[in-house]
């Protein structure tokens, strides 16, 4: 339970989420009056009505509490406190509520679903081992992790890069056109949850491609025959046998008629620009989305469990990309031109 004051009107909950919330009117009764009722109304962004959301409201002058309940996920509400004093007046005072879905962090390599170029799992590995930010990071939930991560991930792609994307209808611009892949037919024993092929690895002593998971957080595409367009993740990857495992089954096991493509992990330096990006958001309160809240009069906004208040029309930062992370995109940045991809 949270409570709320004149320079904190915001809620939100998870979609399936029921909580309690109280807010006080202590800042503006008049000395010696007491809050004696309060009405609580709802709607969503476009004026419906939503009331159904809150309930319960229990009066303790100057506060009411009240249950927050139910709602549709990514929507924005504003709920309507409307309190009633022994004197008389008429209080009114408004909250803004966000209501957020669990979310899935996509990292398939080539996808036009993915969000993200790096997994939870390395997220925490690289804040906590190497950059030393533990406290920070553990302080927020899993999806407010999630949330920060695909903001990060998208305040990176604002730029123009040097090479396209590898495919067209991909949602991040990497893996771009220069990218390493495979391209084979799959071979026995046929398998939906590992890809037999020799080409996955070799003899030559030195070579990268004679090590365990070198394939590990690369994506396997399948480009012919069944199971046609399937996109997985590689979980492992063994040179011994030349096969990769696959972090979830394919929808169908491929034949001996099936043609793969598959992808080398992503360069590091471009998953580390995205986890820099996301301890920058924590640090500074700073995003290109946040600017857009900013812009249109918002007062404050949340992404996941990232808290972003907004002071007296004055710029909160300078820079909305960590000089770090810049630093690690650098070499694939088209310096000459500053239009941000659409």
């Amino acid at each position: 339970m949270s409570e709320f004051t004149h320079e904190n009107e915001y809620v939100w909950k998870y979609v399936d989420e029921k909580k309690s919330e109280t807010y006080s009117f202590s800042n503006i009764l008049l000395s010696g009056d007491t809050l004696a009722s309060a009405t609580l109304t709802c709607v969503d962004s476009d004026g419906t009505d939503s009331s159904s959301m809150v309930a319960s409201p229990i009066v303790v002058s100057p506060s009411v509490s009240f249950i927050v309940k139910d709602g549709t996920a990514d929507t924005t509400y504003q709920i309507k406190i409307e309190g009633k004093t022994s004197s008389g007046y008429t209080l009114v005072r408004y909250i803004t509520l966000d209501v957020f879905n669990t979310i899935t962090l996509n990292t398939q390599l080539g996808s036009p679903d993915a969000n993200s170029y790096v997994t939870l799992q390395e997220a925490n590995k690289y804040i906590r081992n190497k950059r030393s930010h533990s406290d920070t990071w553990d302080s927020l939930s899993i999806e407010g992790k999630k949330r920060l991560l695909i903001q990060a991930c998208q305040d990176m792609n604002k730029f123009n890069f040097i090479n396209e994307p590898y495919y067209d209808k991909q949602s991040l611009p990497f893996p771009n056109s220069q990218h390493s892949t495979e391209t084979g037919a799959v071979a026995t024993p046929l398998s939906n949850t590992t890809i037999k092929n020799s080409d996955l690895s070799s003899d030559t002593y030195g070579s990268n491609k004679s090590v365990n998971n070198y394939w590990k957080y690369g994506t396997l595409h399948i480009i012919s025959a069944t199971p046609l367009n399937d996109i997985r993740n590689v979980a492992t990857s063994s040179y011994l046998n030349s096969v990769v495992h696959l972090g979830s089954p394919l929808s169908a096991t491929p034949t001996t008629n099936t043609s793969f493509r598959i992808f080398v992990p992503l360069a590091e330096n471009i998953k580390q620009a995205q986890m820099e990006q996301s301890l920058f958001i924590l640090s500074v309160g700073d995003s290109s989305t946040i600017e857009s809240y900013k812009n249109n009069g918002v007062a404050q906004v949340r992404i996941g469990d990232v808290d972003v208040r907004f002071s007296g029309g004055a710029s909160l930062y300078k820079n909305t990309i960590s000089p770090i992370a810049y630093k690690l995109m650098s070499k694939y940045i088209n310096k000459n031109l500053r239009i941000g991809r659409a």
